[in-house]
Order: C-alpha cells, then structure tokens, then sequence
C-alpha cells in the first residue's frame, strides 16, 4: 500500500510540474488525470500512513490530512474558481504533500541488526 502511495504521489507531481512548467499542454484530458491521480494520493494517504502512538505522531497525522487539503486547493483551480496566484500555492502545497508523506512513511522504527 504504501508503494502505491508513493508511486500516485511522484506521478502526480510529475505532472503537475510538467503542466506547471508548460511541457505539457493544459488539455483536459491531463488536468482531469492530475486530478484523479491527486484523489488517489489523498485517499492511499488515508488509509495507508499509520495512525496511533508512535514516533513522528504529529507528522503523521498531518500526513494524512495534507493531501486532502492540497486536493481541495487543486480543486478550485479546476472549477476556476480561484485566481491565478492560488496555482503556485497548490504547487507548494503538493511539495509539502510529498514531503510529509516521505517523512510520515520513511521513518518507521526499524529492528536492530
């Protein structure tokens, strides 16, 4: 589970650079794939970052909830109901997102060798 989130959360940032930078044409068919891959790093971080006690507790919790918020940002851009600075916050939002995430899933506590 948590390899899918990882592979969805590099694809949609791949693509949303890509869109950002303008390698790729703002066409519907990729904006509604960025906002699908973007649903799915949202719901995966849901249910795959661990909740409960443990190290990191505070940055998993957010972990989980980022992606949700970066999703409904993104969702404004879609729907056009924003103005155009909000694009660049949604691009700084999705960094953060991958961040976390990393941070949220790559420090697990480990056995002792």
């Amino acid at each position: 589970m948590t390899l899918a989130l990882r592979l969805s959360t590099y694809l949609t940032f791949v693509v949303g650079l890509a869109m950002f930078a303008g390698w790729l044409a703002r066409a519907e068919p990729i904006t509604t794939a960025h906002l699908i891959l973007g649903l799915v790093v949202a719901l995966l971080a849901l249910v795959a970052v661990p909740r409960g006690p443990g190290p990191r507790r505070a940055v998993r919790a957010v972990a989980r909830v980022w992606p949700l918020l970066t999703t409904a940002v993104g969702l404004t851009i879609f729907w056009k109901v924003s103005p155009p600075v909000v694009v660049m916050v949604h691009a700084l939002m999705g960094i953060a997102a991958v961040a976390l995430l990393e941070l949220a899933l790559g420090r697990r506590a480990r056995p002792a060798p």
